[in-house]
């Protein structure tokens, strides 16, 4: 087993070199392993400057399955955010909410995009116990253009692996009478706010800090 795990990294990895971009879900998690000491913003930039002296086909790396590599410090940092998605889509689901529909919930003051403050109070409202330096690592991975603000583009891109499920089944239930006079106002839902600081308030954390939130285990789903 060990000699499959070392010679599936190798292969990942050499694909990586190739500037290749096609990876299962497997691969992706074996060039987690193997990239874990180089930065999100280091991989991206060496595969670019890579791939940039090569001809062939230019696609935009954020559709690809490579956008975990660059966007996810590690393969243990994946399966946190997997179990963080599925634990918020159960909860969203269990008050009759949607993935697209939670969004404008969670935004408080309605300006189209989540604060770390408004995610965090939405992770709160759901019973997820996070701290707020969670919510800043969060909120730092899956912010794409780097404002420290999460876009519905975000937010979608984040819930992914629920957000086609859940848009097949509100396209189904709006076809649906019955379960249209069932479905929540919208309008009628209060999130409580609890105010913490957003980024560019804070510095980024540590290599050490990141390590030592490791040990002691992030994101309490009880």
């Amino acid at each position: 087993p060990g000699g499959a795990a070392q010679g599936a990294s190798a292969h990942s990895a050499l694909r990586f070199v190739d500037s290749q971009h096609d990876f299962d879900a497997p691969a992706v998690g074996a060039l987690l392993r193997t990239l874990q000491t180089a930065s999100c913003e280091e991989r991206a930039h060496w595969w670019l400057a890579v791939r940039g002296c090569r001809r062939r086909f230019r696609r935009d790396w954020h559709e690809t399955p490579l956008s975990q590599v660059f966007t996810v410090p590690s393969e243990f940092a994946m399966i946190k955010r997997g179990a963080l998605v599925s634990a918020m889509h159960r909860r969203l689901r269990a008050r009759g909410l949607y993935v697209q529909d939670a969004f404008r919930v969670f935004d408080h003051d309605g300006n189209g995009v989540l604060s770390c403050s408004e995610f965090f109070s939405a992770c709160r409202w759901l019973g997820l116990k996070m701290l707020p330096a969670d919510v800043h690592e969060i909120v730092r991975q899956i912010d794409e253009d780097g404002d420290g603000l999460i876009s519905p583009e975000d937010w979608l891109a984040w819930m992914k692996d629920v957000a086609e499920e859940d848009a097949a089944a509100a396209a189904e239930a709006d076809s649906d009478p019955r379960a249209s006079e069932a479905a929540p106002d919208l309008g009628a839902i209060s999130v409580a706010q609890s105010q913490i600081e957003e980024l560019g308030e804070v510095p980024a954390p540590r290599e050490s800090d990141r390590s030592s939130r490791k040990k002691k285990g992030w994101f309490g789903f009880g």
